[in-house]
């Protein structure tokens, strides 16, 4: 007992005489915690900034809301068998017009797949507001064969592991990344 008593003395006397370094350390310590903590908020707001600007660009652009009325059906004149396919009635300037729109409704896609497969800055369950619009797309054969033939290899590859149930016979589900 006499030993514990001793020891614990030592440690008192040690901290009474050591006091300013002890708190200097824990002050370091603190300050490096806090900046962590501060830096994972602020790439988590990051994040969410883009999305929200992902998402806005999809809702308000022209070219992308007439690419995703083809896509679900509800455009008046086109329909994505008529724009890809190789039997179409329509004209080759308004094939390649609308082919513009969905290459860039693609590019949009594809920079989301990009953050989630190979930069991995992004989660699957981040981008889930967009994987009706995913699905959607990917729920054609032509559009999935144009996007493996035309470089929107990693959107093809996201689309097979997303957790959302929408009902695709053209891809084949994974467990993905």
């Amino acid at each position: 007992m006499d030993f514990v008593n001793r020891s614990l003395s030592d440690v008192y006397q040690y901290l009474m005489g050591n006091w300013e370094p002890i708190l200097a350390y824990f002050t370091a310590l603190a300050s490096i915690g806090g900046y962590f903590i501060a830096r994972a908020t602020d790439r988590a707001w990051k994040r969410t900034e883009f999305l929200f600007q992902q998402m806005h660009y999809l809702d308000n652009d022209a070219e992308l809301r007439e690419a995703v009325a083809i896509l679900d059906g509800r455009h008046p004149t086109a329909t994505v068998e008529l724009v890809f396919g190789e039997a179409s009635s329509l004209g080759k300037a308004p094939r390649d017009a609308f082919a513009v729109k969905f290459d860039k409704l693609l590019n949009l896609f594809q920079r989301l797949a990009y953050a989630v497969l190979k930069a991995k800055t992004l989660s699957k369950a981040e981008i889930a507001p967009f994987g009706w619009y995913i699905e959607k797309t990917l729920g054609h054969p032509l559009l999935v064969t144009y996007c493996e033939e035309n470089g929107f290899d990693d959107l093809v590859e996201l689309a097979k592991c997303l957790p959302i149930e929408v009902a695709n016979p053209n891809l084949a589900r994974g467990t993905g990344p």
